[in-house]
């Protein structure tokens, strides 16, 4: 049912912008790493060409070199189809309905095998024209503590059913010493083995402990011509943890 409300979307026209922050944080003190901004215009005609014009994009490199210079490429994601899963755009492609991506989709099929859900909140909205729109919250809930799992809350509304807002998290930090060794122990490899092949560590020991977590990922819609929810905010944030020195905030 979802997929056929917004399937009926033909063109759209948005202004998108993103920005996309890397850090370093050692011996105490925070530094800004990379950060890239853009602003593009996108008429997204299904079927047909899609358009983007670049109008802005700036992109600096402050360790390196205070200058300011013009992007090379987008760094943001600007268009897509409103088809498309809207969940995995938060992690620009990085949780799919399939089995191709690490994370694992809470509503892709036979997803109960890893999430369990259980109703929460309800939210009604009145609009100007005096319509109700009523939004029922589905909680999360990972069967097992893995950082390939997620936990949060989905607003749906009652109507067609779309996702009208997501907010989720890791079920687990990840961590590379951890969740390799599960990953070598299901492929049935020994260290021994690795060690005479001569790959014992694709990541050297001296960058060890290294972790990574997601803090939050949300997306936020907006109502349009009172039928299509549209993404109207994407918001990311993460750190990675390199040795006991080094932290990289993304």
């Amino acid at each position: 049912r979802r997929s056929q409300v917004e399937g009926r979307i033909q063109q759209y026209t948005v202004l998108s912008r993103s920005r996309v922050s890397v850090g370093l944080r050692a011996l105490r003190r925070d530094r800004m790493f990379y950060r890239c901004e853009v602003a593009s215009r996108v008429e997204w005609n299904r079927g047909d060409t899609i358009r983007v014009d670049l109008l802005g994009a700036r992109e600096v490199i402050p360790i390196v070199s205070g200058k300011v210079q013009a992007a090379d490429e987008d760094c943001g994601d600007a268009a897509f189809d409103p088809t498309a899963d809207r969940l995995g755009m938060a992690l620009g492609g990085g949780m799919r309905m399939d089995d191709s991506s690490f994370l694992k989709h809470p509503l892709a099929p036979r997803s109960e095998r890893d999430y369990r859900f259980r109703s929460g909140g309800t939210t009604a909205m009145r609009l100007a024209d005096g319509t109700t729109i009523r939004l029922r919250e589905l909680e999360i809930l990972p069967r097992r503590s893995e950082p390939t799992l997620v936990s949060g809350s989905l607003w749906i509304e009652d109507r067609s059913h779309a996702v009208v807002r997501a907010v989720m998290r890791l079920a687990r930090p990840f961590d590379y010493d951890r969740d390799f060794s599960k990953t070598r122990d299901a492929l049935g490899e020994s260290e021994d083995d690795e060690e005479d092949d001569g790959d014992d560590d694709e990541v050297p020991r001296f960058i060890r402990p290294l972790r990574a977590d997601i803090r939050y990922m949300t997306i936020e819609y907006g109502l349009w011509d009172q039928q299509w929810w549209l993404p109207r905010l994407i918001a990311f944030e993460g750190e990675a943890e390199v040795g006991n020195l080094l932290a990289v905030p993304l």
